[in-house]
Formats: structure tokens, sequence, C-alpha cells
């Protein structure tokens, strides 16, 4: 007892070796808890705690493996300052993948290209990034896929003599909202609403003057059933 007094020593590195000694005694409660919470955060892999943990290890003087008296002490701590650069490392990645992708958001606001704004609102979900212009970017997506095969079809539509199909296809556009030009994304797209409807037209009056011509003919019919002119009766058959 009393070993830490220099007067108790015979030789003069001795004391020294006993407040050393006594100092690391002093460490174990401290150490041991140490150890345990290395492992815990190696285990939990929670980031923050694995961080204040290897912080608080290293400040104390437990990064050197002479200084543990624990077994398995300085393999816990190897094992958690890997971790935690390996942690830091990953997080400092995902920052970095992270700000490439936000900086991509305001070009693809202005896109018309269907597939990359959906690949870039693949790309956010994927990462767990959120917020209002990632919505606003996940409606341009949605409105995108709406009208771009709207689109294709109105302008395909002028080559197609079926008025029942212009109509079914005037009142999908309709009901999408895209029957007022402002709704559209697509550039293209009010123009070719606009040709269609002039299209669905000419078509209306087609369909009308045959409709006057069938009720002429049948007049004609009417009244020459009861004609004997053989030879305008021939000529209105052949152009029944």
């Amino acid at each position: 007892a009393g070993l830490t007094e220099p007067s108790k020593w015979l030789l003069p590195e001795g004391v020294e070796l006993a407040r050393a000694t006594a100092r690391r005694v002093e460490l174990l409660p401290k150490m041991s808890r140490l150890k345990e919470e290395l492992q815990k955060a190696v285990t939990t892999g929670n980031l923050e705690d694995l961080r204040k943990v290897v912080g608080e290890a290293k400040s104390s003087g437990f990064d050197s493996p002479a200084n543990w008296l624990l077994a398995g002490g300085p393999a816990c701590w190897e094992s958690a300052s890997s971790k935690l650069q390996f942690m830091d490392q990953r997080q400092q990645q995902q920052v970095r993948i992270e700000g490439d992708l936000q900086a991509k958001i305001p070009g693809q606001m202005s896109s018309t290209d269907a597939l990359a704004v959906k690949a870039l609102v693949a790309q956010l979900d994927a990462v767990g990034i959120s917020g209002q212009k990632i919505d606003a970017l996940k409606e341009r997506s949605r409105a995108l896929d709406e009208q771009v095969p709207l689109l294709r079809q109105l302008q395909e539509c002028l080559v197609n003599k079926d008025l029942a199909q212009i109509s079914d296809l005037l009142g999908k556009v309709t009901t999408a909202g895209l029957d007022s030009s402002g709704n559209w994304i697509l550039p293209d797209g009010p123009k070719a609403h606009s040709n269609a409807k002039q299209w669905q037209s000419i078509l209306q009056e087609g369909e009308a003057d045959k409709s006057f011509e069938r009720e002429d003919l049948a007049q004609q019919i009417d009244v020459l059933g009861f004609s004997l002119d053989t030879s305008a009766m021939k000529l209105l058959i052949s152009q029944a």
C-alpha cells in the first residue's frame, strides 16, 4: 500500500510505474463500458451511436491496443473504427448521389421526354428523396404518360375516316382536361387537338352531305314510282 508515494520506493522508476498502473486500474470500469458500447454499436449499425462511442474511446486513448487491459478490447476498437469509416464513406457517397439527382430536377421539370422524367423519378424514390419538388416532378411524369399517347393518336387520326373513332378520341381528350390548350405540357398538343376537331367537322359535313343525298334519292324514287319514264328510272337506279 502507498506505493504511489516516492518515499515508499527504493527504485526511482518504481513510483512512476506504480502510478501508471493505478491510473490504468482506475480506467477499468470505463474501459469495460466502452468495450460493451463498441460491440453494441457495431451490431446495431447506428451511425450516430457508432461515431459517439468511437470518439469517446479515441479521446480516452483506447485507439492504441497497448492501453487496453481487457481481453478483446483492441479487437472491439478495430471493428468499430473500421465500420465507422465504412459507414462515413457510404454516407458521403449517398450525399453525392442525392446531390447529383437533385441537380437534374430543374431540367426535367421542363422536359417532354416521358421516359427520362420517369427514370429520374424512379432514381429519386430508390434513394428515398422526397419533397415538394419531387412531388411536382412525379405529377409531370404522370401528365406526360397521359398526354404522349393522346398526342400521337391526335396526329394519326387525320388519316382516319371513321367519325365514331375520331369522336371517341376527342372525348378522351376532353375527359383529360386537354380541350383547354393551357393544360397541355406538350407544345404540339393544342395544335394537334385543333386539327383533329377540324377533321371531325369535315367528316361530319361529309356525313351530312351523304345523308342529304340519300334523302333526295329516296324522294326521287317515290316520284318515279308513279312515272312511266323508263330512262329516268334506269339512271336513278344506277345512282342508288
